[in-house]
């Protein structure tokens, strides 16, 4: 977290480390104008000022962790665990989204719980038979159960577990859960135990978050992409050119090329043709315009053409064209560490071109906001914040609650239903019909953007406030979010149901960390990579 050491014994601390200290007056909020060119004027709002305590880098697309290029990929099915059934090797009884593992846990033929289980909700050192069993409609009670089986949450039902003395063949089904992760263990039906060593986690929160693999260097503000190989790219962040593969399967990480600068608070998005955009970002002494191409069948990164504004904690959104919307951001004045301003400026990227071009301006300039791209193929814009740091190190500063609409066919923004608060630094991410669930930013309020009324509606509020944070939606449509700031680093999580409109909390992360990313693997699991701690920077990972 390079950039937050340098600066911090500035009078006004970057926008990077916006999360990390002292929160801003955030009442109403008094939309700033637009500049043109990418300046932005000076407002003066007597409703939204803030304590000086601000900086100017933003956020990465929808959400300030993960762009909408390409991260949050629907996945398939997991591979389980496998059960072993009198010699047979089968494919680990059915479990869908979100079923429990345990992390070790030994489950004897006759029931008894060794203290070793980690399934959580049978316990540790007893005995449970088929009436103690959580939630289970029909359960022999010489049966063996997979330590995963056993728990109360959401993520589980044991339909049935037939047979005895270990099972014998049976199998057992967990209904409403998840994919189990690829560590997900092996059952012995003649001995009746079950080691699971990783699983998968609930979607209700009853499951168990396992570390995995590490990087090989910490990182925060950093991207992670899912590639079309089902392994994720994580590109730089705490200004590093480094890139690291996350395998799956492997469950390890490994140096791939690097990029030609460091770069730190840049988006990475996923082109059509399978390689990664990467645009701008912070790099030395202030924001970059340059842009280079991630090949993963070559694992190397390739100069592309340069934007046309130096801009870092922009968005990138990817469009159905194949091409990608740059939007907003900071830009430098002049070469005082303070001299930054937010911009309203946008341009389009053609990647049979390799070229960006300018196309129309925001009705407000822009960082620490989100883009999503909708299904009618517009981009929603929300929030984010203006902020103007002269010369002489004095701030201005506006919180927005506005929001607004690009269209690729016209090249021009215009503005939509405005927000319940004013929100930087927080999320968005498209549900299932369509729309937008707009939540957190030193707030614990949501609210839900629907685009054919062109409206925004408050929805349940987060359990806690949090911003800087991971988040990704599940292939249930649910939306997991994880970690963040408020007012220190979190390792709590919690799950929005789109259905019931409500947020509930689930397994926390085993280390807290704010600036995290979260992406949804083929194989059901979220993989949360990096972040910081408030003290520094990470280079853990952990498996939900």
């Amino acid at each position: 977290m390079s950039r937050r050491l340098r600066l911090s014994w500035l009078p006004i601390v970057a926008l990077a480390a916006g999360c990390l200290y002292p929160k801003l007056n955030m009442g109403t909020s008094t939309d700033g104008p637009a500049a043109d060119g990418g300046t932005q004027v000076a407002i003066d709002s007597d409703t939204e000022k803030g304590d000086g305590v601000l900086a100017t880098d933003g956020t990465f697309a929808s959400g300030g962790i993960v762009d909408d290029g390409g991260i949050d990929v629907a996945g398939g099915a997991g591979t389980g665990g496998m059960n072993v059934f009198g010699g047979t090797t089968s494919n680990g009884g059915a479990v869908s989204t979100g079923g429990i593992s345990g992390s070790g846990g030994i489950v004897a033929s006759g029931g008894v719980i060794p203290t070793g289980f980690g399934g959580g909700a049978a316990g540790y050192g007893g005995t449970r038979d088929a009436s103690e069993v959580d939630r289970a409609s029909t359960v022999d009670s010489a049966s063996a159960l997979d330590g995963a089986v056993a728990a109360n949450s959401a993520g589980g039902n044991v339909a049935v577990v037939d047979g005895s003395a270990g099972g014998n063949g049976g199998a057992a089904s967990v209904s409403t859960g998840g994919k189990a992760g690829s560590a997900g263990g092996t059952t012995s039906s003649a001995g009746g135990t079950t080691t699971a060593t990783a699983g998968s986690t609930a979607a209700g929160g009853q499951g168990p978050v396992a570390p995995t693999g590490s990087m090989a260097v910490a990182r925060s503000e950093h991207t992670a992409t899912l590639l079309p190989s089902g392994k994720v790219v994580v590109i730089g962040g705490d200004v590093t050119a480094t890139a690291e593969l996350y395998d799956p399967a492997a469950g390890t990480f490994a140096f791939t090329g690097s990029m030609s600068i460091a770069r730190e608070l840049h988006t990475a998005t996923l082109l059509q043709n399978g390689k990664v955009l990467v645009t701008g970002g912070w790099s030395g002494n202030g924001p970059v315009a340059t842009a280079e191409l991630y090949d993963p069948a070559a694992g190397t990164f390739t100069a592309t053409g340069s934007m046309t504004s130096a801009r870092s904690s922009h968005t990138a959104t990817l469009l159905p064209s194949g091409s990608v919307l740059i939007a907003g951001g900071v830009y430098k004045t002049s070469a005082l560490p303070t001299a930054q301003t937010t911009l309203a400026s946008a341009e389009i990227y053609d990647p049979g071109a390799g070229t960006f071009t300018a196309t129309g301006n925001m009705t407000s300039a822009r960082e620490a906001h989100t883009a999503t791209l909708l299904p009618n193929g517009a981009v929603l814009i929300t929030g984010g914040a203006f902020m103007v740091h002269p010369d002489s190190g004095s701030l201005v500063e506006d919180v927005l609650m506005s929001a607004e609409l690009y269209s690729l066919a016209t090249g021009t923004f215009t503005a939509t239903g405005r927000m319940s608060t004013s929100r930087m630094w927080h999320s968005a991410r498209l549900l299932p019909g369509g729309k937008v669930l707009v939540a957190g930013g030193y707030t614990t309020s949501a609210e839900i953007y629907d685009p054919v009324a062109g409206t925004f509606a408050l929805t349940g509020n987060m359990t806690v406030e949090r911003q800087c944070y991971g988040i990704t939606a599940l292939s249930s449509g649910a939306v997991f979010i994880a970690g963040g700031y408020g007012p220190n680093a979190l390792a709590s999580a919690e799950i929005y149901d789109p259905v019931a409109k409500t947020f509930t909390a689930t397994r926390s992360l085993t280390t807290a960390r704010a600036w995290p990313t979260a992406t949804l693997l083929p194989n059901g699991r979220v993989i949360v990579v990096g972040g910081f701690t408030g003290t520094s920077s990470l280079a853990s990972a952990e498996l939900y």
